[in-house]
């Protein structure tokens, strides 16, 4: 866990219940492909958050810890709080290539 603020590329979307696995799997994609054409330095693994939503609902955001980057349409760049992104001791930084 880190203690300082993470920078992130993210997509964020408030969706049916029943669509947020394929919701997850396009906003990877489309970051990661984002991230590939920006050269983008990735600094972790992807990670989804589910945020509190009404009706049966899902406010899921996805995305990508990076070192620092500029968003470009739907995908925002914004910094994390301390201790949101959990890591593993001695995780290794994650490539995009290891998301399908």
């Amino acid at each position: 866990m880190t203690d300082t603020f993470q920078p992130v590329l993210s997509i964020r979307e408030n969706v049916d219940e029943p669509d947020a696995p394929s919701f997850i799997r396009e906003a990877l994609r489309e970051i990661r492909a984002y991230i590939e054409e920006e050269h983008v330095e990735v600094d972790g693994p992807p990670f989804s958050i589910r945020h509190a939503a009404p009706d049966h609902r899902v406010d899921v955001e996805v995305g990508w810890p990076v070192r620092s980057a500029v968003g470009a349409g739907r995908i925002v760049s914004h910094e994390m709080p301390p201790g949101l992104i959990r890591r593993s001791e001695g995780e290794a930084t994650r490539s995009p290539d290891a998301v399908a």
